[in-house]
This record gives C-alpha cells, structure tokens and sequence, in this order.
C-alpha cells in the first residue's frame, strides 16, 4: 500500500469516525429509528410500558426494562389466548400503560 492508499485510509476513517460521533448523525439515526419502529405497533406497545417500568424504577436499565415489558405482554397474550391487535383488547398508549400498571401492582404488594 502506497504513502498516498494509506493517507487517504486514515482521512476516510477519521471521517467515519466523526461522523459517527457526531450529534447530527445521531439525532438523524434516532429519527429514523422512530420512523420505522413506529410502523410496527406490537413495538411500540412494549417501548410505552417500558418506558413507564423504567419511570417507576428509573435504576432498571433499558434493555432489561424491554425485556420485562416484552414478557409481560407474551404472557397477557398467552393468559388471554389472544394475539397482539385482537379488537376486543386496548393496543393504544393507554393500553400499554395500564396493562404495565396492573404488573406494577403486583411489585408493590410484593415483599
């Protein structure tokens, strides 16, 4: 590899690694990441209980608070033997939080 193949590899990664550590790049990637986890809505169900797990117990760290979220609902589905989006059932924002709550109760009646 000549001196100009191996300038230019360093120009190129230190670009990439900017632009990788760059605000910008992040709040765009972020934005996306919405874009496309909001067309899924079994997702975003999960994310509103997650997100209210973790305003309960803010030390729960996020994956963990996913997970938990995610088993929560698999087991209402599996209880109710529904599957995610049944009309009979709440899917909305609402639905997330209250069926988060209900598990929540159980945290604090439990020891």
């Amino acid at each position: 590899m000549s001196w100009l193949d191996k300038a230019i590899a360093r120009g190129v990664e230190r670009g990439v690694r900017d632009t990788l550590n760059s605000p910008a790049f992040n709040a765009m990637l972020a934005e996306r990441f919405w874009e496309i986890a909001s067309q899924n809505p079994r997702f975003m169900f999960i994310k509103r209980m997650q997100a209210r797990f973790q305003q309960v117990d803010p030390t729960m760290p996020d994956k963990r608070a996913f997970e938990y979220a995610r088993g929560v609902l698999n087991t209402f589905l599996s209880d109710e033997k529904i599957e995610f989006g049944d009309p009979a059932y709440d899917w909305s924002r609402d639905g997330a939080i209250t069926l988060a709550n209900e598990d929540i109760e159980y945290w604090e009646r439990t020891p």
